[in-house]
């Protein structure tokens, strides 16, 4: 027996997997299945073209610049809300605390992602000179060693 004849062999052997893909075939022919899905499928990650660059969907620079322009301005209209709850019902708690929480509102609202409205809150306490929430704090980046 040479080596090309086994694996011939082995390339056509049926396994128990196989099997079962054969049946269920018979039963649910899954290329014109395929052929059916096809069109109404999501065709996974596909990039988007700007300026003859491509970036990955939502990623391009002025789609980058919007997404701030929110941001910063969700955060300065955020400031005076934290400001007017320091000096009224909440001023016996710590500024870390009030921005703590914001942070599950403003991502119940829908109107950013979580990592945004993290962001959100960091920018708020940079603005108002208040620390950072922990739940909002970067994640470090281990130093190489």
């Amino acid at each position: 027996m040479s080596l090309s004849s086994t694996v011939f062999e082995l390339a056509h052997k049926r396994t128990r997997k196989r099997k079962s893909f054969d049946e269920t075939n018979l039963v649910v022919p899954w290329t014109e299945v395929g052929c059916l899905i096809e069109p109404h499928a999501s065709k996974g990650k596909m990039e988007v073209e700007y300026e003859g660059k491509l970036y990955q969907p939502d990623c391009t620079p002025p789609e980058i610049s919007r997404t701030w322009d929110v941001c910063e301005d969700l955060a300065n209209k955020l400031r005076g809300k934290a400001l007017e709850s320091k000096r009224g019902k909440r001023a016996d708690m710590s500024e870390s605390h009030i921005l703590e929480q914001y942070l599950p509102r403003l991502t119940a609202t829908g109107w950013t992602f979580e990592a945004e409205a993290r962001w959100i809150i960091r920018r708020l306490a940079e603005m108002l000179s208040w620390p950072v929430p922990r739940s909002c704090e970067e994640p470090q980046t281990p130093s190489p060693t």
